[in-house]
């Protein structure tokens, strides 16, 4: 993670960050590229709406709304190799492609590169405090969540031992006729 100047005067933040996860990565891709499921799996403190979803997900847009302001993310790309999104709106601006990297051992690595410039001296304020813990602190719990939702759907295609708190069915309940 490093900062640079733009014209502007706003510090654009480049970012590069990587997250092992024990899935295939196409798995990892068809998850990340349906848009459709993602308020099943994406976490809570995400404060987001779908407002286009098109198959396979390139096309589509959706918005966030925080305390420090809003933003949407376009999704210009969409393949077996990731996302490639472009993000406007009050709070953020940039670019950003989330990388699927397959391992030797079937698993991958998901990354995120891009640069994003906060708009606003709220979010500005929060970047220079650690830019790494308030960028970890978006890519974090999606990270966290995607392994729970691969996890609790797909355990029987887990790559290596990784320890995610796997969500247990509700007992099915039974009515005595």
């Amino acid at each position: 993670v490093s900062t640079q100047s733009t014209g502007d005067g706003w510090a654009m933040i480049n970012v590069d960050r990587c997250e092992h996860v024990q899935f295939s990565p196409k798995l990892v891709a068809s998850l990340m590229r349906d848009c459709s499921r993602y308020d099943l799996w994406w976490p809570a403190t995400y404060d987001f709406t779908v407002e286009t979803c098109t198959p396979q997900c390139s096309g589509s847009v959706i918005h966030f709304r925080s305390l420090l302001g809003n933003y949407s993310t376009a999704i210009e790309a969409a393949d077996e190799k990731g996302l490639h999104m472009r993000y406007y709106g009050d709070l953020l601006h940039g670019n950003l492609t989330w990388i699927i990297k397959p391992r030797s051992d079937g698993s991958c690595d998901l990354c995120y590169d891009g640069s994003i410039q906060p708009m606003t001296f709220a979010a500005r304020a929060a970047a220079s405090v650690s830019t790494k813990e308030y960028l970890g602190s978006y890519f974090d719990p999606l990270i966290d969540s995607l392994q729970a939702e691969l996890a609790c759907n797909h355990s029987h295609e887990r790559i290596g031992d990784v320890h995610v708190a796997k969500v247990e069915p509700a007992p099915a309940s039974t009515s005595q006729k």
